[in-house]
């Protein structure tokens, strides 16, 4: 095509999220694991939508069912996060 307009190739929200989550994978991880065991009883967190913070929602979630927290409350934009979280606390979805 020479000259004009063509439309990218419609990628789903969920496909680009798993790209970006599987970039640096182990990094990821780690930061998520670090930050989770900072995260302590009773505490009030935002997650804001993000790959890292996708890894960290699984660290929290681990370390709830196994009883090493509890009581946290969420307040999240992402609803891949919610999914995570909300099953184990206080989990609540915010579009701002």
């Amino acid at each position: 095509m020479y000259g004009g307009v063509q439309l990218a190739p419609k990628l789903s929200l969920a496909h680009t999220f798993n790209i970006s989550l599987s970039n640096r994978e182990k990094e990821k991880c780690i930061i998520g694991q670090r930050i989770a065991e900072i995260v302590c009883d009773h505490d009030r967190i935002f997650l804001d939508s993000g790959t890292t913070v996708y890894r960290m929602t699984e660290a929290l979630s681990i370390r709830i069912q196994s009883s090493q927290l509890d009581n946290l409350g969420v307040l999240t934009n992402s609803i891949i996060h919610l999914e995570t979280m909300a099953p184990w606390c206080q989990t609540i979805l915010k579009f701002c």
